[in-house]
């Protein structure tokens, strides 16, 4: 079955049958979850559904042999559109939805989108990273929402539900996509031949957070060799928050990229300092004494008892995520979130220097 290329979403395949089989298949759907656990598949699988020639629509399922079903998976069908943000930008260019400014309303998704099925009876239209809309762009989407033809399905894909308009939000019909499970993942990279080294797969997925596109950024050999760096920075006697944060900008102006993939790998650093005290903290609160996690570091203190500390930490981390993804400099983010941190473990030691006295 078509639908069995969707791993780890049975929730959402679900979601889309009972509109399908009760006829209500909605104009407008809004694919929201997480970068990396299937959504760009599922717009995928749900436009070569409702293009089948052959399987009935309230079926939603695809023949794989029709000749709407070959121009699918050729990339060539006439009445599958879609946009997503050109890399290295910020935003969605309003050009992608409605034309060149010399051009406006004449080019674009949605002045495709209002043209007839060329093929079929259906057109289907997927806009990738939809939370990247400039307001501009939303209000120019939304004049097509609010009047869509009857044989068009849109289909938002967005990583964070908040950054679309509420007027956009109310005329879709959202499906949630759920973060993948860690053994999911890990098969998903075998698969994918990412590397052959079952114990790295694992690892990887175990740090991704359920996200098939993060565990890949996890497999870079450079920023595996960052984790290394904070790790041992942390196992040290001192965390040298300076040093640490030298070596980490140091790391990430190496391997270059647009500043959208600096910034991600800058988030990639964040998740791993939270991975290191979420670790730390359940291996402290375990009733038994546990080995260390695969590729994990101790404090160098074994009577170092800070689950107070080790939950601001974590706080701290966040709200580096936060800051950027919001466009904080980089440099300015991590050597403040390392400062800060290097003041709490400081503070922590004190405390219990001074209470052991």
């Amino acid at each position: 079955m078509i639908w069995d290329k969707l791993t780890g979403q049975t929730e959402a395949i679900a979601t889309l049958r009972r509109s399908a089989a009760a006829g209500r298949m909605a104009h407008a759907l809004l694919f929201v979850g997480p970068a990396g656990v299937g959504k760009r598949t599922a717009a995928g699988l749900l436009a070569t559904s409702l293009l089948c020639q052959r399987v009935p629509e309230h079926e939603l399922g695809a023949c794989g042999e029709c000749a709407s079903c070959r121009m699918m998976q050729a990339g060539t069908h006439p009445d599958f559109l879609s946009v997503a943000c050109p890399e290295g930008k910020s935003e969605l260019p309003i050009e992608l939805l409605v034309g060149s400014r010399e051009n406006r309303g004449n080019e674009g998704l949605c002045h495709d989108l209002s043209l007839r099925p060329m093929v079929g009876r259906r057109r289907v239209a997927v806009i990738d990273d939809a939370d990247r809309m400039s307001n501009e762009s939303s209000n120019a989407l939304l004049k097509t929402l609010e009047e869509p033809p009857s044989y068009a399905v849109i289909v938002l894909i967005a990583a964070d539900a908040s950054r679309i308009l509420p007027t956009i939000r109310s005329r879709c019909q959202t499906v949630r996509f759920r973060p993948l499970n860690a053994a999911d993942v890990a098969r998903l990279i075998k698969i994918l031949d990412w590397t052959e080294d079952s114990r790295e797969a694992e690892d990887a997925a175990e740090l991704s957070q359920g996200s098939l596109a993060a565990a890949h950024q996890l497999l870079n050999p450079q920023l595996r060799a960052l984790r290394e760096t904070l790790l041992t920075a942390f196992a040290q006697p001192t965390f040298r928050s300076f040093t640490a944060s030298q070596a980490v900008l140091g790391g990430l102006d190496a391997m270059g990229g647009d500043s959208q993939q600096q910034r991600t790998n800058a988030q990639v650093v964040v998740r791993f300092v939270i991975d290191f005290f979420r670790t730390t903290l359940r291996e402290w609160c375990s009733p038994a004494p546990q080995a260390a996690a695969p590729g994990h570091r101790r404090f160098p203190h074994d009577d170092f008892e800070a689950p107070d500390v080790i939950g601001a930490a974590i706080d701290r981390c966040v709200l580096a995520e936060e800051q950027l993804a919001g466009n904080v400099a980089i440099p300015l983010c991590l050597e403040a979130l390392f400062s800060d941190l290097a003041t709490l473990i400081d503070s922590a030691h004190a405390t219990r220097s001074a209470s052991s006295r």
